[in-house]
């Protein structure tokens, strides 16, 4: 990890998110929680917002109703199963997406190490996620030699499949 990158934060990999970063860092630095977003959760993060900022300035319409709607209804994440938890269950089919449309991508792509590991090794990778950083995501991190390859497997998987994924580009 490189010396000025600050561990556990989430970073920013587009130029037209920086607004949305800087509301999340301090909306989960006042309430003192972990910063468990990331730049693939900017689409439903945005829509969030659009609804906070609809319901406290007198304009809720039927349009936050829509944004309501649109918002994921997640459930509690048990660790207990593996297969249970969105970026495990979401990753076989990011593979599949990623195998069948590789022609459209510039350089190789490293699956997750997850997809290889024993099952001892899955259980500690599963305990390591509850730390949220950077590290514990690792072995469930697709990673992309170039970044608009990624933001291509992001904009396909997640933003029009709804799938949940972990992605990281090498930045040499």
């Amino acid at each position: 990890m490189d010396a000025n990158k600050k561990q556990g934060y989430p970073q920013q990999i587009g130029g037209v998110d920086c607004g949305v970063f800087m509301l999340m860092y301090a909306l989960h630095l006042a309430l003192g929680a972990p910063f468990d977003f990331t730049s693939c959760d900017m689409p439903k993060i945005r829509r969030w917002w659009t609804l906070i900022l609809l319901e406290n300035f007198g304009v809720f319409s039927e349009s936050a109703d829509t944004l309501q709607e649109a918002l994921p209804h997640r459930e509690p994440a048990e660790l207990s199963s593996s297969e249970e938890l969105p970026v495990i269950r979401d990753m076989a089919e990011a593979v599949k997406w990623i195998d069948s449309n590789n022609h459209l991508l510039r350089g190789p792509v490293e699956e997750p190490l997850f997809l290889t590991m024993t099952e001892e090794e899955k259980e500690k990778a599963l305990n390591d996620l509850s730390e949220s950083t950077d590290s514990s995501r690792e072995p469930f991190t697709f990673l992309f030699q170039f970044r608009d390859d990624m933001e291509l497997v992001i904009q396909e998987c997640h933003d029009k499949m709804g799938l949940k994924l972990n992605c990281s580009f090498d930045t040499f």
